[in-house]
């Protein structure tokens, strides 16, 4: 059904400038050394295939994997289920779902139902709630999201120039060049012509103004005004913003409130689910849950970021783990291969063996 289409209206934005310093299902998965394939949920392993597997993916509720026969499963609350036989095609998991492409048919499991989005699939974009597609069948630019799709735009009288996806937003330019905004089922005209830059995140979307060089974000369901000047870069994740503000201010908006986070540009940063990461005079920093800390002394080789968690490497080969504001120590034989799902780690130890930390033990 089409979206309900409504106009934008911008509040003012609560800045602070003061900081403090300072689970979802435990699920996993892994191959032993005779190639048996287990999923580790809360503690426990279980054996799902007695043969090497072709690949898996993880995420907080969901772990999806293709069997030696080519077929596509997904392990989902302690119950596997079968997504697609004679598989030979894509498939993405998120914390909500699994997306999965197989010849033109583009397909969601949520795991109580499947979810038939199309037969004839274009260009896609998945975020974790979210799947923005082009049905080419019907010629209509859809969003599928809380397990119903509705119509954005009708593309048989023109193509739409550019579509972006968060984690539960999305947003687009139209073939006359407006900028359409979605979020929580009502899509919103933000500006009558293509923004200089934009992004979108969960719950957010923030743009720059070709016009004004304006700051701006939709958060929450309301457009806000962040700055009167163009930043000199900006990234948005879960409720958050991350921007360099023109004077070099590292600035990070959480809620509808901007907190300055340093003083000093930072040589790079990145923001992904509810973290932000970034160098400070040779320093690896993260800033989450309103708190900062210092994680290194040095930029390491490898990290993996999911929800407010953090997993590296060190110089010493040890996997260290921020969890709950606390740095554990993983493993002292860590290699690049390392990820953090939940409030798991998953990693292979120096003789080739995949492991799962779990509740500060090895599995």
């Amino acid at each position: 059904m089409p979206a309900l289409f409504v106009r934008l209206f911008l509040y003012p934005l609560i800045f602070i400038t003061g900081i403090s310093v300072s689970a979802g299902q435990n699920i996993n998965a892994y191959s032993d050394y005779r190639n048996h394939f287990f999923v580790f949920d809360n503690g426990v392993s279980t054996q799902l295939e007695h043969q090497k597997i072709k690949s898996f993916k993880t995420s907080l509720n969901f772990i999806a994997y293709e069997d030696n026969t080519g077929t596509l499963k997904a392990w989902h609350n302690g119950k596997l289920t079968v997504l697609e036989k004679a598989w030979n095609g894509n498939y993405t998991v998120t914390d909500y779902m699994v997306v999965f492409l197989n010849y033109g048919a583009l397909r969601v499991f949520d795991g109580k139902k499947f979810h038939e989005l199309t037969l004839n699939a274009g260009k896609h974009l998945i975020s974790q709630q979210a799947v923005l597609f082009l049905d080419e069948k019907y010629l209509l630019l859809k969003i599928f999201i809380n397990g119903k799709i509705d119509e954005l735009e009708n593309i048989s009288i023109g193509d739409v120039q550019e579509m972006k996806a968060g984690f539960n937003t999305a947003a687009f330019i139209t073939y006359n060049n407006r900028f359409n905004i979605f979020y929580n089922g009502i899509m919103t005209e933000a500006e009558s012509y293509p923004p200089l830059e934009y992004r979108c995140g969960k719950d957010v979307i923030a743009w720059v103004d070709e016009s004004t060089q304006m700051f701006k974000a939709f958060i929450g369901g309301k457009a806000f005004k962040l700055s009167e000047f163009k930043p000199k870069s900006f990234q948005t994740a879960d409720s958050l913003v991350a921007y360099v503000s023109t004077d070099g201010d590292f600035n990070v908006i959480t809620g509808k409130t901007t907190r300055k986070v340093e003083t000093v540009e930072p040589r790079f940063y990145l923001a992904k689910d509810r973290m932000v990461v970034y160098e400070l005079n040779g320093y690896f920093m993260t800033y989450v849950n309103g708190a900062k800390y210092e994680l290194e002394g040095f930029i390491p080789s490898a990290y993996h970021i999911h929800n407010d968690k953090i997993v590296w490497l060190d110089n010493s080969n040890r996997i260290k783990f921020l969890i709950n504001g606390n740095i554990e120590i993983v493993t002292y034989e860590g290699t690049k291969n390392l990820s953090v799902n939940g409030n798991t780690v998953y990693f292979i130890d120096n003789t080739g063996r995949e492991k799962i930390y779990f509740n500060k033990k090895v599995y």
